[in-house]
């Protein structure tokens, strides 16, 4: 197993190590075969924060120990249907403070994000669905508590904005849900 770290400004751009002297804020990533298996976010050459991705082999109880006093999220990635899934669980001080899930496409794209309670349940107020459109972000999905979607902001137009009692009057809107089934409701979360 060869281990190689690259280091990253806060835009994403690779930086030399020599680089990261003069900067206040940059990312430390390990990757372990060329796989990311940790990136670090360093502020004032401190360590704030640690994104962990986990392996198959790997248990966060069993990682937890070495993060007692920091802050760090685990990662747990599985694919489904083409499409790549985050179960994220979040800590601080060696206490679990937040879960998430996030569905991505093939171009990297995210699809839905969800806010997960701490036992794991679905916030669906915390729930987001995104379209694109060739390439370029269209639409983002938001849900009320019951799961079912109440606005759809046009990321292209401002003040273009659909409230979802207001699609079925095309005196309001001409958006329509078929071929938007999907972001109708907040499940499923995998189209």
């Amino acid at each position: 197993m060869a281990g190689t770290n690259k280091f990253k400004n806060i835009y994403g751009k690779d930086i030399t190590n020599n680089q990261t002297t003069s900067l206040k804020e940059y990312l430390k990533e390990f990757y372990i075969d060329g796989i990311l298996k940790k990136s670090e976010r360093i502020e004032n050459s401190k360590v704030e924060f640690t994104y962990y991705y986990l392996d198959d082999s790997e248990n966060i109880n069993n990682l937890l120990p070495l993060y007692l006093n920091k802050k760090v999220s685990f990662y747990n990635i599985s694919f489904v249907n083409n499409l790549k899934l985050e179960v994220i669980y979040s800590y601080e001080n060696g206490i679990l403070v937040g879960r998430c899930k996030s569905v991505i496409d093939s171009g990297n794209k995210i699809v839905c994000y969800q806010g997960l309670d701490i036992s794991g349940l679905p916030i669906n107020t915390e729930t987001r669905k995104y379209f694109y459109e060739n390439n370029e972000p269209k639409y983002t999905f938001e849900y009320d508590e019951n799961g079912d979607c109440f606005i759809i902001y046009d990321d292209t137009t401002d003040q273009q904005d659909i409230f979802a009692w207001d699609i079925g009057d095309p005196n309001l809107t001409s958006f329509s849900w078929q071929g938007f089934e999907y972001y109708e409701h907040a499940e499923p979360i995998i189209p």
